[in-house]
């Protein structure tokens, strides 16, 4: 099992992304955790059917199910709020891709 650690950045252009590739791909029962040292994080899966599931920060979890899911992402720095859910528009975010263990 891998652990996956997302760091989400404020880019030049003030939208919030992740520091590296925004697909991270994952196997069932690894684990991921988001974080950003540019200020307060939110993260927001967006659910099948439009709805959406906002998730904990700075905390370890753990991928239990297959397939993609995407995710929006929003800072707040110095109290002004960039990405999400101020621009819900945002192309702020990134994706988890989780598959099923092969078996060996």
């Amino acid at each position: 099992m891998a652990h996956h650690p997302v760091t989400i950045r404020l880019g030049s252009d003030n939208v919030p992304l992740p520091d590296g590739d925004p697909a991270v791909k994952a196997v069932i029962g690894d684990t991921l955790r988001f974080s950003s040292p540019d200020g307060d994080l939110r993260i927001n899966f967006v659910e099948p059917l439009g709805s959406f599931r906002e998730v904990a920060v700075n905390v370890v979890h753990r991928l239990v199910e297959h397939g993609t899911f995407r995710y929006q992402c929003g800072l707040t720095v110095d109290g002004k709020e960039f990405g999400w859910p101020k621009d819900p528009r945002t192309t702020a975010g990134g994706e988890i891709i989780v598959e099923r263990p092969r078996n060996t």
